[in-house]
């Protein structure tokens, strides 16, 4: 499905995202998600948050719950539960973090993809890291 599939398909963001709620009643039961869910409704509810984890997937709600279930594992591994219901910042990064991030590694290219999006470029040669943590 191409990057214009809401203007050929109006009503398709809220179907995926109704499917997508299913999706995840189904399969949060003793997740980080679950517990993002208690500590902040509107954070994991949120239209826009969730509408990132339905276009990433193609539209496709059983994948883009499954792709939710794991940033907020990931994201309870990398910063703890009292961050899951906050968008994370420079502020949120340790000291090996931003050395990491200032080495360059990852850096954005001045061009966009057809669809317009931004593009990450990773310079392995860059690379910098004490923990594999730092790499994600």
């Amino acid at each position: 499905i191409g990057v214009d599939v809401e203007d050929k398909r109006p009503g398709i963001l809220d179907d995926c995202l109704a499917e997508m709620d299913l999706n995840l009643d189904e399969m949060k039961e003793g997740t980080a998600y679950e517990l993002a869910e208690t500590m902040s409704r509107d954070y994991v509810s949120s239209r826009e948050f969730r509408a990132m984890f339905i276009r990433s997937d193609r539209w496709n709600a059983w994948e883009a719950a499954e792709r939710m279930i794991r940033f907020f594992e990931l994201k309870r591994k990398l910063f703890g539960v009292d961050k899951l219901v906050k968008d994370i910042g420079l502020e949120d990064l340790d000291e090996d973090d931003m050395e990491s991030l200032k080495a360059g590694h990852h850096q954005m290219s001045p061009h966009k993809d057809s669809a317009g999006r931004l593009i990450l470029v990773g310079l392995l040669a860059l690379r910098k890291c004490k923990h594999v943590d730092n790499m994600l």
